[in-house]
């Protein structure tokens, strides 16, 4: 990867015209590696009567990805070899960069649970 600190610095590009957490997405060890460009919400919008199906806790949606890990098998229904509700899918409304990187990270078994579904 390339250190993209002294293009920005020529170009007058700094951390104060980013939110914090966009620039610091961006950088590692102080110094830049990619220009933010946009930013989004991050939010889990669950279904309620889907998790009331599932015997899950309506008023306790899952806070921690250890919780979270646990919600795809209790939620996803299938028909044979064919989804009829997935219970967790990650990459909706996602960008690449969060997605795909998310996928390799400690937490990615969520996504690939669910592939193996």
């Amino acid at each position: 990867m390339t250190d993209l600190s002294d293009y920005a610095e020529k170009d007058s590009v700094t951390k104060d015209q980013y939110y914090p957490f966009a620039w610091d997405e961006s950088s590692y060890n102080g110094k830049l590696y990619a220009i933010p460009i946009s930013a989004g919400d991050r939010l889990l919008f669950y279904n309620k009567d889907e998790f009331k199906e599932a015997g899950l806790d309506l008023n306790k949606p899952p806070t921690t990805m250890d919780q979270l890990e646990e919600y795809p098998d209790k939620l996803t229904k299938k028909d044979g070899s064919r989804f009829k509700q997935l219970g967790f899918a990650p990459w909706l409304g996602q960008g690449w960069l969060y997605t795909w990187g998310w996928e390799s990270s400690k937490w990615g078994k969520v996504f690939l649970k669910i592939l193996a579904l």
